[in-house]
């Protein structure tokens, strides 16, 4: 699956099926007499909604949260990991080095759909692993 059909199913087809939900029972309980009126104030309602919000997690995912990531990986209090012998993969955009003869790996991962937190993930690998 290409980079622009993933985008489109996890940006917009999610908020445009909440949407139609949403918007349908708003209607139910406007109690929108014509049907027609009330299908075409869902429809549209969802598909500018699904615009809306979908723009709105493409510029965060793919302008806003790199910004956001490099701050955090090279904040002030991960600095000092490469005092322990953990450099940065910029490939990977990890700390990863060996210490007490371990193979240790430390993230920043954002999740997809949070826009506010963050979280650290430490991997240690037990055995050697070809980097």
């Amino acid at each position: 699956m290409t980079k622009e059909k993933r985008n489109y199913k996890d940006y917009f087809i999610t908020p445009f099926i909440g949407g139609i939900f949403a918007l349908t029972i708003i209607c139910f309980l406007i109690k929108i007499d014509s049907f027609s009126t009330g299908l075409i104030i869902v429809l549209v309602g969802s598909l500018v909604l699904s615009i809306l919000i979908g723009s709105l997690l493409i510029l965060t995912n793919e302008y806003i949260r790199p910004r956001i990531q490099n701050h955090f990986l090279n904040h002030k209090s991960i600095k000092s990991l490469e005092k322990l012998g953990l450099n940065f993969n910029e490939t990977m955009k990890c700390h990863f080095g060996t210490y007490r003869n371990y193979d240790v790996q430390i993230l920043c991962h954002f999740d997809k759909t949070n826009l506010i937190e963050t979280e650290y993930v430490i991997n240690i690998f037990f055995d050697k692993i070809d980097s």
